[in-house]
């Protein structure tokens, strides 16, 4: 039996009202981020198992040691109270596990989809007046959209692609919002190339989430939202290493 087997984890999106509702507690992380608790139905706030296994997968995507490490801890001592293998400490190397760890993002992320669907669903048979049956019909059908990004993305993983690198411009130009944001800079640690390419990856699963600018320095601090389970969406990152702009003193 899991620790919460009957709950379904599917915390608030990053910048909602009902995330930041939360209490800090019920993350893993500062700011509200990698959340593991849930409010149970008498109001009490309790670990997650499956809030913790998503808080550890992304750590160790994200390359967040502390955190990983720490949902580990918490994992291991659900799993010892169930005679279980503890898990792998040591297993925090993300370029070993790149696949394997963008695999079962991208499946927890669908089986969240999926959650949705049949919520909506079930939503959509009870409602009693027409409006509220569109409402959640347009819901649902935002849902599926997510689920056919989320299985292109699973498909070009295991077909051995590089998601990162992934170009794909089908659909750009259909939709509003849609515009080609040109950048020409100096980067040679790569740095702003990665900082793009992993907003994309994130984003592009259908999670939204918060983007912090200079949080230690409150002239400089600047908040800005990324609605991927929204109409967010990033078709392609383009670089051409080739491409210099040498001045005269070059």
């Amino acid at each position: 039996m899991r620790h919460d087997d009957v709950h379904n984890w599917n915390p608030p999106a990053a910048g909602t009202k009902e995330r930041d509702a939360m209490p800090q507690k019920a993350f893993l992380g500062p700011d509200k981020s990698y959340p593991f608790m849930y409010e149970n139905a008498e109001g009490e706030w309790v670990e997650s198992e499956q809030g913790l296994e998503a808080a550890r997968t992304a750590a160790q995507f994200q390359q967040n040691r502390a955190v990983f490490e720490d949902a580990t801890r918490r994992l291991n001592k659900i799993r010892e109270a169930r005679g279980e293998e503890p898990l792998n400490m040591d297993a925090f190397d993300v370029e070993s596990n790149k696949a394997g760890v963008l695999v079962e993002l991208y499946c927890k992320n669908l089986i969240d989809e999926a959650n949705a669907i049949i919520d909506y669903t079930k939503r959509i048979k009870k409602a009693q007046d027409a409006a509220s049956k569109n409402i959640f019909a347009e819901l649902r059908h935002d849902e599926l959209g997510h689920v056919q990004k989320l299985t292109v993305g699973l498909t070009e993983i295991l077909s051995g692609n590089e998601p990162l690198q992934a170009e794909r411009m089908d659909g750009f130009g259909q939709n509003k919002g849609d515009k080609r944001i040109t950048i020409e800079c100096r980067d040679p640690e790569n740095t702003i190339q990665e900082l793009l390419e992993h907003l994309k990856s994130i984003g592009n699963m259908g999670h939204s989430f918060k983007v912090v600018v200079d949080p230690g320095d409150p002239g400089h601090m600047k908040e800005f939202y990324v609605d991927g389970d929204g109409p967010d969406y990033f078709y392609s990152i383009k670089s051409d290493p080739q491409s210099k702009n040498r001045g005269a003193g070059d």
